[in-house]
């Protein structure tokens, strides 16, 4: 049964215990929810009389509301580059349908994804939507697009373009195939043998028409960053998302705040789990090492008004084998559990521009809910373990990690 299951009756979940940071319109902690038509109808004291209709009894079980994961590569099932480029095109589509499914296990209801070959995360959007099987509601930008520079050829999700104008229409390309959202790779990466990951690839002029031509077409941009020099462009410039953005420093901060706060920033540490795992060959472990040492500023920022997403950019061998592991991970730089919620949920809705139908429990909003045994606002490792419930669109998707 798929995202787009025609969804009719009334249903009522009992006995839930809820985060206060996470709801809205409603005082106290405990609360029975009703669900109409998809989308959540109200929020009552525990025993409230909705007369007929179905019920799930959380019985004290932590709701919240569906996560998000921005910035993942549905494609990505392990990390070797070998495996992935000699991956027929109907093994890469089978690859994401999996992918997909595992993130859902883990209560991500809806995500990104930042660079895929042959448009098959695409395809998963379209064919979860149809209702043909279950999947998180995606957003996909199709191939990312890439200036021409030595370790920046990815070829297996990424386009070339070198000038304005080039951007301008491999941009437009991607969106006549169906993207979401543009992305672009500023600097250098991390994954690739000969990457350099503060190598600064494109410029001022590059990255406006990237923007320009998003905005022209209702979208936005988003672009891969490690270095100092590629933050402080995009915040120049007013990208939307900036992803990973490893270097953010006290100057980068300013120049995002200074310029509207136009661009969240989108970390991704997933790969020192990776690191950790023994997963990365030694020149990309180096690598790692090196960028997840110059994340200490990222707490900071999210403090002071740079608006925080979630992402986790890892292999689904590492992701499935590791649930939670981006919460741990984030744990040791600093943010609290509420904070680390707060990013994987309402933050992610509102960089996305879709905070009026999710990220947070409340009447009229999309009733997309992830159940947990536990209180992950008091102790983060709930999340390290499968969700009791997903409900997507007020349908049961998945339980204790089974889909629906």
């Amino acid at each position: 049964m798929g995202n787009k299951e025609a969804v009719n009756e009334r249903l009522a979940i009992r006995n839930a215990r809820l985060v206060s940071a996470l709801t809205e319109g409603y005082d106290g902690d405990q609360a029975d929810l009703l669900i109409e038509d998809g989308r959540i109808t109200g929020l009552f004291p525990v025993g409230h009389d909705f007369g007929s209709c179905d019920e799930i009894d959380a019985a004290g079980r932590t709701v919240l509301p569906g996560m998000l994961d921005l910035h993942t590569h549905l494609h990505f099932t392990k990390m070797d580059d070998l495996f992935l480029m000699s991956r027929k095109q109907n093994d890469v589509l089978l690859d994401c349908v999996d992918y997909a499914a595992e993130l859902l296990r883990q209560g991500f209801t809806t995500i990104r994804d930042c660079g895929n070959p042959h448009y098959t995360a695409m395809a998963v959007r379209d064919g979860a939507e149809r209702g043909l099987f279950r999947a998180p509601h995606i957003l996909s930008c199709g191939y990312a697009l890439a200036p021409t520079a030595p370790g920046n050829d990815d070829s297996t999700i990424t386009v070339h373009a070198d000038t304005p104008e080039e951007v301008i229409k491999a941009g437009r390309q991607q969106i006549a195939c169906g993207a979401d959202f543009l992305k672009y790779f500023g600097t250098g990466t991390v994954g690739s043998e000969h990457g350099v990951p503060g190598a600064l690839l494109t410029t001022k002029p590059e990255l406006q028409a990237l923007n320009d031509t998003a905005e022209a077409y209702g979208k936005y941009a988003a672009v891969h960053c490690h270095s100092k020099a590629g933050i402080l462009l995009c915040a120049e410039v007013g990208i939307h998302t900036i992803e990973h953005a490893s270097d953010i420093d006290d100057e980068c901060i300013e120049r995002i705040l200074s310029h509207g706060s136009h661009s969240a920033i989108i970390p991704t540490l997933g790969p020192i789990g990776l690191m950790r795992s023994g997963m990365l060959g030694e020149s990309i472990a180096k690598k790692v090492r090196e960028t997840s040492c110059e994340q200490q500023k990222m707490l900071e920022a999210s403090r002071v008004g740079v608006l925080t997403g979630w992402g986790t950019d890892v292999s689904l061998d590492y992701y499935s084998s590791n649930p939670g592991s981006e919460f741990l991970l984030r744990k040791e730089r600093g943010w609290t559990a509420v904070e680390m919620l707060e990013q994987a949920t309402i933050n992610s809705a509102r960089i996305i521009g879709m905070d009026d139908d999710l990220g947070t429990i409340k009447a009229g909003k999309i009733a997309d809910l992830v159940i947990v045994d536990g209180k992950p606002d008091e102790d983060i490792a709930v999340m390290t373990k499968y969700p009791w419930r997903i409900l997507q669109a007020g349908k049961v998707a998945c339980a204790e990690g089974v889909i629906g």
